[in-house]
């Protein structure tokens, strides 16, 4: 019961932040495919300078298991994601909690 409880209050705290306002970039990187077309071949992720280390590791947690849940095949089909060399100048939403927030000092 002590565990389903900590469970439940995490992720309410987890559920606070994922908002669309609070989720990194992305920008897609174009090839041609075989046909001559242009295809999208991957994607840049501009990351949000303000993330806290916590929120990091929340978010990185959350991108495995959804990857661990996949079939091999949507495993496979997923398209590279890479850093951007510029981070997104999006500033956090309005009453974000303090946690979720990297501090300036």
């Amino acid at each position: 019961m002590e565990k389903a409880d900590i469970s439940t209050r995490i992720r309410g705290k987890v559920a606070e932040v994922l908002v669309e306002e609070a989720m990194s970039s992305e920008e897609s990187c174009v090839g041609e495919a075989e046909s001559g077309k242009t295809k999208i071949v991957g994607y840049k992720i501009k990351r949000l300078s303000w993330v806290s280390g916590k929120l990091r590791k929340v978010k990185a947690f959350l991108d495995k298991t959804m990857r661990e849940g996949q079939t091999q095949r949507a495993r496979d089909r997923a398209l590279p994601r890479t850093d951007h060399e510029v981070e997104s100048s999006t500033l956090p939403p309005k009453d974000f909690p303090d946690w979720a927030i990297q501090s300036s000092e």
